[in-house]
């Protein structure tokens, strides 16, 4: 009898393994079923940003942005279209978010990134690259900043920098390339981090120089961030671990694209599935499977761990303060024992439009903390709830085109110099 009972067992597990498995199969099958023999997405994928953008009668430029910290960041610019003869046109720059960079900006059919849909209706379109990402790892002092070293002075960094001194690098360079006076800014996630960064720090400075703003899943406290994967992550010691052995390189590998892009291209279900599991669950797939091969040619970006902790800190903790390095290290940087809370009610204070725009499946929006953010601005700015959006969606979802970017453009054209 125990015999039997225990081979009963045995044969149930081995039909639960046998299933899972099954399953397994079926999703891998299933990408690779839907996957269509693109042709167009096949090319896209083989192509670098300036062959992608020239293919389809775009005009690329690369430039070099120097922060004040001595960081080069890589900026591209769509100026116009090939066949168009140079005219001044209002500048506007795309910023992108944490462990991404400004390929998700174009990473779309052509016509449906919000990138090239602005070059379309006329304006002079400006991608940044944080530092830490693999378009940006150049540094004025490369003996003691040499991104390659796993524990380099390079990988000092959070989003206080990147608010600091990205931000106004970018936005400077922008505007001396011009000759304008001012750009319209739009941030997805950490880049709207970096701009309430730099408003905290200097709000003169945007009201000068933004012509007007718009948020796309806008973070600034992040204590009840909803996603399960998040709350894992942020009581698990994982990131914690990896800086205090001085492991300070967060997924930045360049050398390793093609075999990322080879994985999405034999396996696309798994992109979709990990998004979903980070970003947020949706009830409509948004993604497009045929590209992505081309995703996995251009990411991840990468970034500090220094600047994934600095996110945890304020996951566990709440607020808005500055990284903590701990009593001895925060005294030296800041001569007190615990980090700078920054000061939030600046806010207050910016006197250009502001659009916010924030998902339901959101994984990375806590309801509360955007209430309290909505809070701090100043009254005037609009906010929309976009429903059915995980939080790449803004960028990435193969309808947004058609569900956000009309009203943002227009948001944008509404509130150019007169």
């Amino acid at each position: 009898s125990t015999q039997s009972t225990w081979d009963n067992n045995c044969l149930i597990s081995m039909s639960r393994t046998m299933i899972v498995f099954a399953v397994l199969a079926c999703i891998i099958l299933q990408g690779r079923m839907e996957l269509s023999q693109n042709d167009e997405a096949k090319l896209d994928a083989q192509k670098t940003i300036p062959q992608y953008l020239n293919s389809y009668g775009y005009t690329f430029e690369e430039h070099k942005a120097i922060t004040a910290d001595g960081y080069i960041l890589t900026l591209w610019r769509i100026p116009k279209k090939i066949s168009e003869k140079r005219v001044s046109k209002p500048p506007v720059l795309l910023q992108h978010g944490v462990l991404d960079n400004g390929f998700s900006w174009l990473y779309k059919i052509i016509n449906r990134n919000l990138a090239t849909i602005m070059a379309d209706l006329g304006y002079d379109v400006w991608i940044g690259n944080n530092r830490g990402t693999i378009q940006s790892l150049e540094h004025v002092d490369i003996k003691s900043f040499n991104w390659k070293g796993m524990s380099s002075a390079y990988w000092d960094f959070s989003f206080d920098e990147m608010g600091k001194y990205d931000f106004p690098a970018m936005v400077d360079y922008i505007l001396d390339t011009t000759g304008y006076a001012k750009l319209s800014y739009i941030g997805h996630s950490q880049g709207t981090v970096q701009f309430f960064v730099k408003s905290i720090l200097d709000p003169n400075y945007i009201n000068q120089k933004i012509q007007s703003f718009i948020g796309l899943s806008p973070v600034l406290y992040v204590h009840n961030v909803p996603g399960l994967f998040e709350q894992i992550l942020c009581w698990l010691p994982f990131i914690d671990i990896l800086y205090s052995i001085n492991f300070k390189n967060f997924w930045t590998y360049p050398m390793l694209l093609p075999l990322n892009a080879w994985i999405l291209k034999t396996f696309p279900r798994i992109m979709p599935t990990i998004v979903q599991l980070i970003a947020g669950w949706t009830k409509n797939q948004t993604l497009d499977l045929d590209r992505m091969e081309m995703v996995g040619t251009n990411e991840p970006g990468g970034t500090s761990t220094q600047n994934l902790l600095h996110w945890l800190q304020l996951m566990r903790k709440g607020g808005f303060r500055m990284m903590d390095f701990g009593a001895e290290n925060n005294r030296k940087k800041y001569g007190s024992e615990t980090p700078p809370d920054y000061n939030v009610k600046k806010l207050s204070e910016l006197k250009i439009p502001i659009f916010l725009m924030a998902g339901k499946a959101d994984n990375i929006i806590g309801w509360n903390d955007l209430a309290a953010l909505l809070k701090l601005l100043p009254k005037g700015y609009h906010f929309e709830e976009i429903a059915d959006y995980g939080h790449l969606d803004y960028i990435w979802a193969d309808d947004a085109n058609i569900k956000i970017y009309p009203q943002m453009i227009q948001f944008v054209k509404q509130h150019l110099m007169k």
